[in-house]
């Protein structure tokens, strides 16, 4: 805890200005916790960040997350300071009795704002409970993820592993977090779906003094920004054929290899209509260029050509190649016969402008960026 009350009733909020005069001062000064006005003793070592704690025997404990990190604490602190600094009418782990839920920063403008900085995971559930009863009460919700190291990586177009739980934070087609160490705030933008819980997205980094409150939004993909990261999909998109066409076990059991065989596809190059990256692509759990083989083997069985798929033909689909026969699922199908339609393409051997469907891919990214 950063906050606690004095026998007077005013609150004691530890800050990073606070010096060691002051905080010796406050040793000596009996003060109590703003919930349940029990006792609070002062932790003030060399090497973690001061903070209030209550005793052992008390029952507020499971109130007041007592067993924060340091980097919890100093972010908190950081962007207590700077919302100050700005002006904002911030309060510091207010507690709200009517929810029963203290955000870490609570701001005041026409409208309430929690703002959340979280550091560890918790359970999806309780991360949504804790929303909801924001939202009911009529206050923002802003979470903040703690920016993980291992998305700190060289360059701008960056791939990675996002959990379930890092993806709970994705807002807009983008994930914002922080990093007390540095300062720094993290935009990972523009997210290319890969495969599983893998991304490419793009880095922009912001420092705290630079940031403002509600925070900065990153601005729609320029073209030369998404010329960068198709180009890298594309490199991967060429990984993935190779493993996927020379180094499969399964062999004549493999429905993707299968559909190369009898579709007469050359193996050292692919269309690049098949596999490209579309909107809502995360529903299908594995890479573009073998769901969108698979819709054309599927077409192919089936006397079919796209435009003749329906949503029923489109669930069919998805069941017959194994894929879970979900909303979004069906809507990435959906976008991807749309591209083909609009490129004029019917069959596997179809002609195409590349131009076109690279201005089609950039079109529909733009569409939800």
């Amino acid at each position: 805890m950063l906050v606690a009350i004095n026998e007077h009733g005013e609150h004691v909020t530890l800050t990073e200005s606070l010096t060691e005069a002051a905080l010796q001062r406050l040793r000596k000064t009996k003060v109590y916790c703003p919930h349940c006005k029990k006792a609070l003793i002062l932790k003030a070592g060399a090497i973690k960040i001061p903070h209030f704690a209550h005793t052992a025997d008390t029952a507020c404990v499971s109130l007041f997350a007592e067993g924060e990190s340091f980097t919890h604490l100093l972010g908190k602190q950081q962007l207590y300071n700077h919302l100050q600094q700005l002006g904002e009418e911030v309060q510091l782990e207010c507690y709200l009795p009517h929810l029963q839920q203290r955000p870490d920063l609570l701001v005041t403008r026409k409208r309430l704002y929690a703002l959340e900085f979280q550091c560890s995971r918790i359970p999806l559930p309780m991360m949504a409970e804790r929303t909801k009863g924001y939202q009911t009460a009529n206050i923002m919700p802003v979470w903040l993820l703690k920016t993980p190291s291992s998305f700190l990586k060289k360059g701008t177009v960056l791939k990675f592993s996002l959990t379930q739980f890092h993806q709970q934070f994705i807002q807009d087609n983008y994930l914002i977090t922080y990093a007390p160490e540095t300062e720094q705030f993290h935009y990972f933008c523009h997210f290319f779906f890969l495969q599983g819980n893998t991304f490419l997205a793009r880095l922009i980094s912001l420092s705290l003094k630079e940031q403002v409150f509600p925070f900065y939004e990153p601005k729609k993909m320029r073209k030369e920004g998404f010329n960068e990261m198709f180009s890298e999909y594309t490199r991967y998109r060429l990984r993935f054929l190779k493993n996927r066409l020379f180094y499969s076990q399964k062999g004549v059991s493999d429905l993707f290899l299968r559909a190369v065989y009898e579709l007469r596809l050359p193996r050292e190059k692919l269309p690049l209509f098949i596999g490209i990256p579309v909107t809502q692509a995360s529903g299908i759990p594995v890479f573009s260029a073998e769901w969108q083989l698979l819709f054309f083997y599927f077409l192919y069985c089936h006397g079919l050509s796209a435009t003749q798929v329906r949503e029923d033909t489109m669930k069919y689909f998805l069941s017959w190649a194994g894929f879970p026969v979900t909303e979004q699922a069906c809507r990435a199908v959906t976008e991807y016969i749309r591209i083909l339609e609009k490129l004029s393409i019917r069959k596997v051997e179809s002609s195409y402008s590349m131009e076109q469907l690279i201005e089609l891919v950039f079109d529909q990214i733009i569409a939800i960026d």
